[in-house]
């Protein structure tokens, strides 16, 4: 009764945020991230230039990539750190080649298999907090950040972790 209770609390905040939101288009121009993206402004977006560059120079520079931090330079962007390639696995495949975008799948695969095989044994609110995390910063790995994102990497640990399971002794 008491999680049905949170779920529907839940739920209410959710309705009540999206009234408010509904109510003052004005105030939800500023949280249309996503949809600002993905219509209209992209052209002024430098990601699918980035992008490209990334996937071009990942198959000039195979079997081995560029090298850890070789796209900047390669790209012809300098020592400009701010135009990197804006996506994990685009700048695992350009700075690591093929062993890079393995070992790149490996990880983030085993995040997905992980807890998928596990869910039965998990409690659901240990998998719940876990994704609760995780999510948003997977998000943010495939279109705003760079690989040596310290969070991108302590998310990958948390959901890895719903594989450790302590016994008593």
């Amino acid at each position: 009764r008491l999680a049905l209770g949170w779920l529907a609390l839940a739920a209410a905040g959710g309705a009540l945020a999206l009234a408010a939101l509904l109510l003052n288009p004005a105030g939800a121009n500023g949280l249309r991230t996503l949809e600002r993206f993905t219509q209209g402004d992209v052209e002024s977006s430098a990601r699918p230039a980035l992008w490209a560059a990334a996937m071009q120079w990942g198959s000039e520079a195979l079997p081995f990539g560029l090298g850890t931090g070789g796209f900047t330079l390669a790209a012809g962007y300098g020592e400009r750190r701010g135009l990197y390639p804006h996506n994990h696995l685009l700048e695992a495949w350009a700075e690591g080649g093929v062993p890079g975008l393995l070992f790149w799948l490996l990880c983030f695969g085993g995040a997905v298999l992980v807890p998928l095989l596990r869910l039965r044994r998990m409690p659901p609110g240990r998998l719940a907090r876990a994704a609760a995390l995780a999510l948003p910063v997977l998000l943010a790995a495939m279109v705003s950040t760079d690989l040596g994102n310290r969070m991108v990497w302590f998310a990958l640990g948390l959901v890895l972790s719903t594989g450790v399971v302590a016994r008593r002794v």
